[in-house]
């Protein structure tokens, strides 16, 4: 029973906490779950990783944290293996500053007897985070890039869509927790981009050439046509369709073409 109440919380608070489902976060996370995990080191990152990020959630960030570090600190003494990279994540991105070595020492620890496939997009992952933390802007657009074309390769769109956020291509980040289902990392962008800019645009309000790629594009012009109509690469087409679908707020370009007069 405890080992259900474990992997169901694994599963059942991070959906909840993606789909704003405050109800079904509650139901997953009992009084003694971080007990229960720490009890049983193979689930300990299980325990601690769902409970931080209710604790996250319900604004309790020092009470989050000192649970980071009470996981990070018990499973650098035990065996850490590919089962633990979310946590290592968590502690990267929202751990005390004090903790991220010791959870970098732990990734390179179980990076070094892995094969899986996974492994080298979070050892990029992780590094985006960290070098985040430290405002040092390239390198963390860089690893975060990496980070991205390797969960891709994985066909796994969320660590996609994180990645692509921390490498500054919210716009298409957006649309990956779009499709998804990822309603409050939907919510949180459009609330970031519903902000003006340094001009004074609403982030959400198209650009001149947006409005001109969309004139095209409900005429049936494929990305190419439009580029050479243009003449800029399909690639940067590609990239404005992109923020252009975001900020519309719709997924395909038939439904762009249904939106436009």
């Amino acid at each position: 029973m405890p080992r259900y109440q474990l992997l169901l919380a694994r599963a059942g608070v991070p959906i909840g906490l993606l789909l704003k489902d405050s109800d079904l976060v509650r139901r997953c996370v009992r009084p003694d779950l971080v007990d229960l995990g720490f009890q049983s080191i193979e689930l300990l990152s299980v325990a601690a990783a769902s409970v931080a990020e209710y604790y996250f959630s319900e604004g309790r960030a020092a009470d989050a944290r000192a649970l980071l570090h009470r996981g990070i600190v018990a499973l650098a003494d035990a065996r850490p293996d590919e089962d633990d990279y979310a946590f290592l994540m968590m502690v990267a991105s929202h751990g005390d500053e004090t903790d991220v070595p010791l959870a970098e020492t732990v990734l390179h620890r179980v990076a070094e007897q892995s094969e899986a496939a996974s492994t080298p997009a979070y050892a990029a992952l992780f590094g985006a985070l960290r070098a985040s933390r430290r405002a040092r802007a390239a390198e963390a657009a860089s690893k975060a890039a990496e980070a991205a074309q390797h969960f891709r390769k994985l066909q796994w769109p969320y660590y996609e869509a994180q990645a692509l956020e921390l490498a500054g291509d919210k716009s298409q980040a957006l649309v990956l927790y779009r499709k998804i289902g990822d309603v409050a990392d939907v919510q949180r962008l459009q609330t970031q981009s519903a902000a003006p800019n340094r001009r004074g645009r609403s982030q959400t309000e198209l650009t001149p050439r947006e409005r001109e790629i969309v004139a095209l594009v409900v005429t049936g012009k494929s990305n190419r046509a439009i580029a050479e109509t243009l003449v800029i690469s399909e690639r940067t087409v590609e990239s404005h369709v992109a923020s252009i679908l975001a900020k519309l707020n719709v997924k395909t370009r038939a439904e762009l073409s249904r939106l436009s007069p």
